[in-house]
């Protein structure tokens, strides 16, 4: 009897670790648009307020910007996060691996914009480049793990203003950032919702 019963707890266990299975390989679209949406808009606004203050006083307070913004899209995406763990019982392996490549780029490009002030490592110019290609890279690394070209496309698109900055004079960075933006956020984060919400109607 008690080896029946064993035997039904170990088959259960089977089951459940099945399901578990099934439910984290079931999707790989990763519905994260909002947190395009959101960092795309404050990334807008940062650079276009950056450009508007260096014009007005060149050299002061010209990251205030990003000081204020960037915490600010720290705590909403926290929020967000929460939220979405209390809605979904099983994370699926490609969310987890989504979520580990922007936990990774977001670390790096606060060790840039916070730390870097500090000790004065890269020169200031360098900022807006380093910080495209690494977007770039977490844009593409997205897109690779669902499949999706907007995604590919809006990494190279990063790439591609890393470059363009690289040519031309720092003063012009923030404007390139801005408009790299929308292509490299707002339109993938855009498509993503949709894919998502076609999804979910299904």
């Amino acid at each position: 009897m008690e080896n029946a019963r064993e035997q039904d707890s170990d088959a259960l266990k089977m089951l459940a670790i099945a399901s578990d299975m099934i439910a984290r390989t079931k999707s790989t679209v990763v519905d994260r648009s909002a947190y395009y949406l959101v960092w795309g808009a404050l990334l807008f606004v940062a650079c276009i307020s950056t450009y508007i203050l260096e014009l007005r006083a060149p050299g002061r307070d010209i990251w205030l910007p990003w000081a204020i913004l960037m915490p600010i899209g720290g705590i909403v995406s926290g929020v967000l996060t929460i939220r979405h763990r209390n809605r979904a019982h099983v994370q699926t392996y490609a969310e987890h691996t989504y979520d580990g490549v922007w936990l990774a780029t977001g670390i790096a490009a606060a060790v840039i914009l916070f730390g870097n002030p500090i000790v004065h490592y890269f020169p200031p110019r360098a900022t807006y480049v380093l910080i495209s290609l690494l977007a770039g890279i977490a844009v593409y690394s997205s897109g690779h793990i669902m499949g999706l070209l907007s995604f590919k496309l809006g990494g190279l698109s990063w790439w591609c203003g890393a470059v363009i900055m690289m040519l031309l004079p720092d003063k012009y960075h923030p404007l390139i950032m801005a408009s790299i933006v929308i292509p490299g956020y707002l339109v993938p984060g855009y498509l993503l919702w949709r894919s998502a919400r076609s999804l979910n109607a299904k």
